[in-house]
């Protein structure tokens, strides 16, 4: 809790799981000051002996496990609970209050629910709760008539169930869909990822080939890297209260993991835990490896450079506008599958241009989304049709 509201206090971004613990411990504060008015005038007024003892004990042991679970980091437990307390909270109403009240009632628990933003929360609790609703209503015709307007009963109670049904209805709906958007969200945020992290593994390797090609050092290696690195951290560690003989031991040992095979290292089991978890520490910013490190670097790096337009308004791309006849297209779709199956266009295990592609990469290129913007349908059908010619060019 220490740890977020300082995260608050200094603007910085919030997890999910931590927005939650904010809801959370909102809902407590105001559950807690509820329950203080509600509890006691709900006993005096029901003067039933069992609920004087069950309904405190009850929300008190739901609201110290909620407030508990808060504590140690654990919102979504937490949020469980709180829901069970405002359960029980609006439960001890039920034997005394008018009807009417109970029916707006389970509104408002719905509503806390909804607070949460929790598709699964709501579909459970929900659920129970719009099906208690209908069937209280149901096998209380008489008293919703005696304390509402006088109409047909069975319209009354018609009414009320269609109207909380369709509540129900309504922000199930809406989680629903929120789910399916964020699961597409986050299923294009992970194919984005791998797409980004294999252009940075192809540069760190790139990178490598040509240290190599040129002979030159790492910079992990170079004399003046290493002073730089070492000065540094002796300078930020004494002013932190590290002792500088540690902070340069520190960095030798950064310096050493360049060198080590890390997944290896960390599969020993006669590997000391604070060894251990300082390597799991340092393999964020090592220099000759992949890691988050790298991917904020370049991602700095290209913030400052300007990169290619999504569209092409310079040339043509497509072959119905650069050729008239069809049999010119034909001849210029043969052309292509030669290029593409002879020349060398594609990036080797080093990330060196040196391959080109085979038949079978050709087709799904052909079968693909993007090839759309060069051939029209009638052309990729061409290529269909007749791929054994085309195996032969």
């Amino acid at each position: 809790m220490r740890d977020l509201i300082l995260k608050i206090r200094n603007s910085e971004y919030l997890s999910i799981s931590e927005i939650l613990s904010i809801k959370v411990g909102a809902l407590l504060i105001a559950l807690f000051l509820v329950s203080a008015v509600t509890i006691p005038f709900s006993i005096l007024i029901s003067g039933a002996s069992g609920i004087q003892i069950v309904v405190p004990a009850a929300f008190t042991l739901t609201y110290i496990v909620a407030l508990g679970l808060l504590f140690t980091n654990n919102p979504r437990g937490s949020m469980h609970f709180s829901i069970l307390s405002f359960f029980v909270l609006v439960g001890s109403f039920i034997s005394f209050s008018s009807p009417l009240y109970i029916y707006l009632f389970l509104f408002a628990i719905l509503s806390v629910i909804i607070y949460y933003q929790q598709g699964f929360p709501f579909f459970v609790y929900g659920t129970l709760l719009t099906l208690f609703g209908i069937a209280y209503m149901l096998f209380n015709v008489d008293i919703f008539a005696a304390t509402t307007f006088q109409s047909n009963e069975t319209l009354q109670i018609v009414i009320y169930q269609t109207t909380l049904a369709l509540f129900y209805i309504f922000f199930l709906l809406y989680f629903i869909n929120s789910e399916v958007a964020n699961d597409r969200y986050y299923q294009e945020f992970l194919s984005s990822k791998k797409y980004t992290q294999s252009y940075l593994d192809k540069i760190v390797r790139l990178k490598e080939t040509k240290f190599e090609s040129e002979r030159l050092d790492p910079i992990y290696q170079r004399p003046s890297f290493q002073q730089a690195i070492t000065e540094m951290s002796t300078f930020l560690g004494e002013m932190n209260g590290h002792r500088a003989k540690e902070m340069q031991e520190l960095v030798e040992f950064y310096i050493y993991l360049h060198d080590v095979d890390i997944e290896e290292a960390l599969a020993n089991k006669n590997l000391k835990y604070k060894t251990r978890d300082t390597i799991r520490q340092l393999q964020k910013y090592l220099l000759n490896t992949n890691n988050e490190f790298t991917e904020l670097a370049y991602e700095l790096i290209a913030e400052t450079k300007e990169g290619l337009d999504d569209s092409i308004t310079d040339y043509a791309t497509s072959l119905d506008q650069l050729l008239r006849f069809e049999t010119d297209r034909i001849i210029a779709n043969a052309m292509i599958y030669r290029y593409l199956k002879q020349e060398v266009t594609q990036c080797d295990k080093w990330g060196r241009v040196a391959q080109s592609l085979e038949h079978s990469e050709i087709r799904e290129l052909y079968e693909s989304k993007a090839i759309k913007e060069y051939l029209n349908d009638r052309d990729i059908g061409v290529f269909m049709d007749n791929e054994e010619l085309y195996k032969k060019l």
